[in-house]
Parts: C-alpha cells; structure tokens; sequence
C-alpha cells in the first residue's frame, strides 16, 4: 500500500505543469488590449490642434471704486486690478498677445471706446 500512496503525489505535480500553460495565454490578452489602446492615442493627437484656436478676449473697464480691471470674456472676477487705465491697457496688451488674443477698452461710463485685436 505504501507503493500506491507515491504514484498518486506524481499525478499532482503535473497538475501544476499545466499551470504555467495559462499564464501563456494571458501575454496574448495583453497584446490584443495594447492593440485597442492605439486608436484612443490618434484622437489625443487633435486636441493640440483645437487649443491653438482658442482666442481669448479681455476687458478693461472702470470698477465702482475707480481703479480699472482688466477681465477675461464673461469672468466674473479680475485678472488684475490698476490705479490708472494705461497701466490697465500695457497689461492687457502683453497679456492678450502672449495667449493670441485681443482686448477692449472701455470708458468710464461702460461704454466701448476702442477695440483691439
């Protein structure tokens, strides 16, 4: 009986064996998904191609207290706020220049006085 007992061990160890066959397969799974993930990178290619028409527009106008505000198109808060309206325009200039866009300048009263672009 003790003779029986050491072939039944030998049938687990090829059970293991097989194992490793498994694993095989799974680096073809990988495969296939990286295969996936390559159209997904085409799309992110074009949204450089979107930011660079982006305009972006600013506003210098008169707050209530007096000091001029340089704002972005439909922001509720200012860039930066000014003593006088030159100081206001030069900001606004290299600001609009550096992102390609334009500004507008408003007089005191809200009306627009001069559009850039």
């Amino acid at each position: 009986m003790a003779t029986a007992k050491k072939p039944e061990k030998k049938e687990t160890k090829p059970a293991k064996a097989t194992k490793p066959e498994k694993k095989e397969t799974k680096p073809a799974k990988a495969t296939a998904k990286a295969t996936e993930k390559k159209p997904a990178a085409k799309p992110a290619a074009k949204k450089p191609e979107t930011k660079a028409t982006v305009h972006k527009d600013y506003h210098i106008s008169q707050r209530e207290d007096g000091k001029w505000q340089v704002k972005g198109a439909k922001a509720e808060k200012a860039l930066k706020i000014f003593d006088t309206q030159a100081e206001a325009i030069k900001f606004a200039k290299t600001t609009a220049g550096n992102q390609e866009g334009s500004f507008t300048i408003h007089k005191k009263d809200g009306k627009i006085r001069k559009q850039t672009y």
